[in-house]
């Protein structure tokens, strides 16, 4: 059971045959001394009419009488089909049936879930779009990386040197180079803990030693 026929169904249970008939013989224009006409209803079981004021007029005037009066409302143009609020403004010169209605309705329902369709389309061919993008720009990075990579090996191989030579010399120049430190450091510790030989040499002291004399310093003494 598809929309269109629970609809049908609410309203045919708002307005029942009697009723029906009832608006059916309002609708008559030929009944004498009658100035207020039924014209139609819609899905709410809103009633819409025509009137006329006085015998001169020539245009009739356009009403709607809604089926649950809400006392504070006195606009009812936002409540009703926008088919009827058109033919109450003059818009529209046919009144719309019940099945007119319908099938706007269906009509704009099926609009929207296109345009929903479109709008999920658009985005996800907007994510797609962006996630290539991402890719690419990955790629290209990691080519710039290797490029880079074989770019420095073919400057070594250029300038004669072999990179695992390089690399092996690097190692040796390291370790030659801590092995020298360590040499230094355990000579040092040997110079500070080893005692001083100049007390037990006395010729060693005697070289060393000055031959040059020395002026004698003499203090007088006081008697």
């Amino acid at each position: 059971m598809n929309s269109a026929s629970d609809k049908l169904k609410a309203f045919y249970k708002k307005v029942p045959v009697w009723k029906q008939i009832y608006y059916k013989w309002r609708a008559i224009k030929s009944i004498p001394f009658r100035h207020k006409f039924f014209i139609g209803y819609d899905l709410d079981a809103n009633t819409y009419w025509e009137f006329y004021l006085d015998k001169n007029q020539k245009k009739p005037r356009r009403m709607v009488q809604p089926y649950s009066p809400q006392s504070m409302l006195f606009n009812y143009f936002d409540k009703i089909p926008i088919q009827w609020s058109q033919w109450l403004k003059y818009a529209r010169k046919t009144p719309p049936s019940i099945f007119d209605i319908i099938n706007d309705e269906e009509r704009i329902k099926k609009l929207q879930i296109m345009a929903n369709y479109r709008d999920s389309e658009q985005l996800y061919n907007k994510e797609l779009k962006q996630a290539k993008i991402d890719y690419n720009l990955e790629k290209e990075l990691h080519k710039l990386q290797d490029n880079k990579a074989t770019n420095a090996a073919k400057i070594v191989q250029r300038s004669g040197y072999d990179l695992k030579d390089l690399q092996h010399k690097e190692i040796k120049h390291s370790s030659n180079a801590k092995l020298q430190t360590d040499a230094s450091m355990m000579k040092d510790n040997d110079n500070l803990q080893s005692p001083s030989t100049s007390s037990n040499d006395p010729w060693a002291d005697a070289a060393k030693s000055s031959d040059q004399p020395t002026k004698a310093a003499v203090k007088p003494v006081k008697r």
